[in-house]
């Protein structure tokens, strides 16, 4: 299925093309990490659409010098209380630890 045609029966998909055309009108620190929450709502099949997004606006834009960012192993924190310790993963994406990955990448868990 093309990608019009995609877009015209498929309203997931549809609503995630207006997200991605939103990313204009957001304040440009939080441009970066919004594309890769949205990219993860993405079906596999759209990784040329996100690429094509993604090469000339996430990645062109970050600060000279820099080249693409490298995949970075979260922060770790602990957290604890009277009762029990637990750990939290913090994985925020930003314009330092986020690569260009497939669509597939994006989904969660």
């Amino acid at each position: 299925m093309g990608l019009s045609t995609k877009y015209h029966e498929d309203e997931n998909f549809r609503l995630n093309v207006k997200k991605l055309i939103a990313l204009a009108f957001l304040p440009v620190p939080n441009v970066i990490a919004d594309f890769y929450q949205i990219a993860g709502e993405f079906d596999d099949d759209s990784d040329d659409l996100l690429n094509y997004f993604e090469k000339p606006w996430i990645v062109a834009h970050q600060p000279k010098g820099r080249g693409r960012p490298k995949r970075q192993v979260p922060e770790t924190r602990s957290l604890s209380d009277d009762s029990s310790s637990s750990t939290i993963r913090k994985a925020t994406p930003t314009a330092d630890n986020v690569p260009m990955l497939s669509a597939s990448a994006y989904k969660r868990g």
